[in-house]
């Protein structure tokens, strides 16, 4: 049995392929996030579907998306029972972001060729018509599976090899359901400061409640810590949080194996400044001061997203994971290792894909046997 799944199957196939992040807090860097893995898995040579369902429109912004008269938006899919999302269909491939071949992948150029991202932006903020996530905290105005139903059809399976969502922070039971119905694969963002324990708390307990309800499986990828000061050390308070925040993940999800995934992403100002850019955030490496100001955040988002891309796989001992893609992790893996960059990031890369609890408590990492 996989070791994450934590009930039988009864999911679509695109299910099997979409990623979420959830909090019910916002500020916590969901849309950092989830962004920033569209982003490299596009430089890794993947076609991403990236849905904005966040009613503040982070994601949009990040990548320069707006929704016109010809594409729609996030809200318009759950409203309008004509709309699909497609290559071609409902949206099409023709403004899709494709990262650059004539640069280097350390300063924002792909590793893999043939990667790309489609968007589905959200509604204007300050539009005449609500968001999405305004329409489905209404009940009964639409059914809450109906944006899975969207995503899943046979062009998309054919196209598509992941699909992102973002959520803005909400403890509404209805969106929250949308999006659980959307996504299999749940990663838990952990930023360090005081209410990231009781956000966890409360958000757990809705999502037992959620799969209560439905049966449906929720692969939880594990903890990312955000917001890391880059000496940990020096930072009691925030490791405590972080420390705290590993043994609850831990213990909740002791029988699932979920932990805290390596190495946590760092609070650098290159972050904010890439998306001022709307652009992988490895664009601000073009100088070395520049990279200075990065640190370790590049290479910390490709070791999270070909962690969390090896979770999302087949287990060959459940065939009712058969239908989730095969991602070829090694391969990306050493795509992105033949890349000129630091010692830095090359040692974050091979490192460890997983800090257990006593990382946060000494500061010392402790490696597990699935590095």
């Amino acid at each position: 049995m996989s070791k994450r799944r934590i009930a039988p199957p009864t999911t679509s196939v695109m299910r099997q392929r979409t990623i979420t992040a959830l909090s019910q807090k916002g500020g916590v860097g969901k849309t950092t996030l989830t962004s920033n893995l569209a982003f490299e898995a596009a430089r890794l040579g993947l076609r991403v579907l990236a849905i904005d369902a966040d009613g503040s429109g982070g994601m949009s912004a990040m990548m320069n998306a707006y929704p016109t008269a010809e594409s729609k938006d996030s809200r318009d899919l759950v409203v309008d029972e004509e709309l699909f999302i497609g290559h071609g269909v409902g949206y099409n491939v023709e403004g899709a972001w494709v990262p650059r071949t004539d640069i280097p992948w350390m300063e924002g150029g792909a590793a893999v060729e043939g990667g790309s991202i489609v968007i589905v932006p959200a509604a204007y903020p300050d539009g005449d018509k609500p968001s999405i996530s305004a329409v489905l905290s209404k009940p009964g105005t639409t059914e809450e599976p109906r944006l899975a139903r969207k995503v899943d059809t046979e062009e998309n399976r054919d196209f598509f090899d992941l699909v992102v969502i973002d959520m803005g922070g909400t403890d509404d039971p209805y969106m929250l359901s949308a999006i659980l119905y959307a996504a299999e694969h749940v990663a838990l963002p952990i930023y360090s400061e005081g209410a990231a324990l009781s956000t966890l708390d409360g958000l757990e307990s809705r999502l037992m409640a959620w799969f209560e309800a439905t049966g449906k499986p929720i692969n939880y990828l594990g903890g990312v810590p955000i917001g890391v000061p880059p000496n940990l050390r020096r930072h009691p308070q925030e490791r405590e949080v972080l420390h705290q925040s590993a043994l609850w993940i831990e213990d909740t999800y002791s029988d699932i194996g979920t932990r805290m995934l390596a190495p946590g992403i760092e609070r650098r100002t290159a972050i904010p400044a890439a998306f001022s850019e709307s652009a992988p955030v490895s664009t601000i490496a073009s100088s070395k001061r520049k990279r200075r100001d990065l640190g370790t955040v590049p290479a910390a988002l490709t070791r999270t997203l070909l962690t969390m891309l090896s979770d999302m796989r087949p287990d060959p001992d459940d065939p009712d994971t058969a239908q989730r893609v095969d991602y070829d992790v090694d391969a990306m893996t050493q795509a992105v290792l033949s890349q000129e960059m630091p010692d830095e990031w090359r040692e974050v890369i091979t490192g460890p894909r997983y800090y257990d609890s006593n990382f946060y408590a000494d500061s010392t990492p402790t490696t597990s046997e699935e590095n």
